[in-house]
């Protein structure tokens, strides 16, 4: 996995004691100079302890935490006391570290297990302070470049197209997909959509050094695509991919024979693979192959273990709105029931009133203040209707009824935002009847464009299969009644231009796909009809959150379409 060397836990446990009383006195020395600058002695005095558990941690093997007190030696000495703030600033860091040193070391002998990069977000934090270079994810990990990956069979291109061309076409779309990943939208998608770019330049670039970056960051995207964390130096990560398709681009003007991948970024994309504890056979052949084997843990047990030491950083709003949801569900039974069997005296109605409450309670604390308003204003309804020991008549039960609905779909209309201000604001702004008629038209809207999404996932498969069939057309029959379907679904939602991208997929698939006789030519073919597909794959998963989506990524798929010859402007 790395060369990293075990710690010795036998000799940790042994001078635990004497580490922890050692902490306790640089923090005591620090607290001392913070509250009097002047007193240099005691933070000199600070400074020599952490020296001291630096030397000793390493001694022992302990690399994370021996490089975070280094780190911290590195930043004390260069305080300076005149500048106030900056002081401040660096002492709050050290400050901070003194807290989390002695829960790694206790972590350490609780779980016997050595995980140094969980401190690699402190260690940072201190370097950036330092205005030093940032450890990579992948710092203690150490792979074997000495071997480079065998190159797969490169597929030509198709006729007349410029590699150039082609190479901008994929970078741009990977760069929609980025987009996406910065924005913190259609994560999922929008990884998808990057890892087709690189996918495509592995295999068009499979004679090349540069294979090995291209595959080694399709399997980290496809990894990344499956929940796991999108941290900020990932993100960093994935920007530098961005900037090797750029370079790609002028290599293909300007020959470099001397031009290499980067080792560092190709150990960040390796140690995604490490970490994704998938154990397919393809991952650990790719891992192999450098040296490595999957780590023992997965991103999911380093986030848990990572908020062990520094404490939980849950959503509080989203987990109010689903034991929201829940207390609807739980009213709207109650409800029901009493509505069927009646009530036998005024104590039957107390748990609505107090789920009610809870309801309110909540729409409060959330932001939610119109429709809160709005049952609270039931609630007394029901609180008279428990004095009078039954329910009231028809109309009465109903406007309870339309209430608790407008509560359920002003949720439902900010829940895709995460509850943001922007979305609390229009609900509260909006009439009860709009918020009721605008959720309903987003529900049916979000089930046609469902369907939309599994036809083309259905098209996806189709193609799939026709191309590992050696072009078996039987597979492709209905490709068209699908697509025509989905086209159908973007007519209906005035999608104009997505309805002609799909209009001009329809007719590559029949006049070509269909027809053609060629069937030597139809891999290079296949791979751009590809590009195509999966950039109106994109385009649907973003319009089904936001219907006000920017088309733009519709671009690839027109460009994909023009190079098979199939402009949106032709008659």
């Amino acid at each position: 996995m790395s060369d990293s060397l075990a710690p010795n836990f036998s000799s940790l446990k042994m001078i635990h004691p004497e580490l922890v009383v050692t902490l306790e006195q640089a923090s005591a020395e620090l607290e001392q100079f913070i509250a009097n600058r002047n007193d240099l002695m005691s933070f000199r005095a600070c400074i020599d302890s952490i020296a001291q558990i630096a030397g000793t941690l390493e001694l022992i093997q302990v690399q994370g935490a021996t490089e975070l007190a280094s780190e911290i030696v590195e930043l004390a000495e260069n305080v300076d006391p005149e500048q106030e703030a900056l002081a401040d600033e660096q002492l709050g860091l050290i400050a901070r570290a003194f807290l989390l040193l002695p829960r790694y070391l206790e972590y350490l002998l609780q779980t016997q297990r050595d995980l140094p990069v969980l401190l690699i977000p402190q260690i940072n934090e201190v370097r950036l302070a330092r205005k030093q270079t940032l450890l990579a994810d992948s710092h203690y990990t150490r792979p074997n470049f000495d071997t480079p990956l065998a190159p797969a069979k490169s597929v030509k291109l198709v006729d007349g197209e410029d590699m150039a061309a082609l190479i901008k076409r994929l970078r741009h779309m990977y760069q929609v997909g980025l987009l996406g990943i910065l924005k913190n939208k259609q994560i999922k998608p929008s990884l998808n959509m990057m890892q087709r770019s690189l996918q495509r330049m592995s295999i068009i670039q499979a004679d090349t050094p540069f294979y090995s970056l291209w595959s080694l960051g399709s399997a980290a995207l496809q990894h990344l695509s499956r929940s796991m964390e999108l941290t900020a130096s990932r993100k960093k990560m994935l920007g530098a991919l961005d900037r090797e398709l750029k370079y790609a681009i002028k290599r293909t003007s300007v020959n470099d024979p001397a031009a290499v991948p980067s080792q560092t970024l190709c150990s960040d994309l390796l140690f995604i693979s490490a970490l994704s504890g998938d154990s397919s056979e393809k991952t650990t052949l790719l891992l192999a192959q450098y040296g490595l084997t999957l780590f023992p843990y997965t991103d999911a047990e380093l986030r848990r273990e990572r908020d062990v030491l520094n404490g939980p950083n849950a959503n509080t709003l989203q987990s109010m709105a689903s034991v929201l949801n829940g207390e609807l569900v739980h009213a709207k039974d109650i409800l029901e029931r009493a509505s069927q069997g009646g009530i036998s005296s005024g104590d039957d109605l107390v748990d609505l009133i107090d789920t009610l409450k809870k309801v309110a309670e909540i729409l409060g604390v959330v932001g939610l203040v119109v429709p809160g308003n709005s049952l609270k204003n039931e609630i007394l309804t029901v609180e008279s209707w428990q004095r009078a020991g039954k329910l009231g008549d028809d109309t009465a039960q109903l406007h309870l009824a339309d209430i608790l609905l407008y509560i359920e779909s002003a949720i439902g209309g900010v829940g895709s935002s995460g509850l943001s201000d922007d979305s609390i604001a229009r609900v509260n702004s909006q009439e009860r009847q709009e918020v009721i008629a605008r959720s309903q038209l987003t529900n049916a809207r979000y089930i046609v464009l469902n369907e939309a999404e599994a036809g083309l996932a259905l098209v996806k498969r189709s193609l799939s299969s026709f191309t590992e069939s050696n072009y078996d057309r039987g597979h492709i029959n209905n490709v068209t009644v699908s697509l025509n379907a989905i086209r159908g679904v973007l007519a209906m939602l005035t999608l104009s231009r997505a309805e002609s991208v799909m209009q001009v997929c329809i007719d590559f698939v029949e006049d070509v796909l269909m027809d053609s006789n060629e069937q030597a030519d139809l891999e290079p073919l296949m791979e751009t009809f590809a590009d195509a597909v999966v950039s109106m794959e994109y385009y649907l998963d973003a319009i089904k959150s936001d219907e006000n989506a920017d088309d733009k990524v519709l671009e690839i798929a027109e460009e994909s379409l023009a190079a098979l010859g199939y402009s949106l402007n032709r008659a």
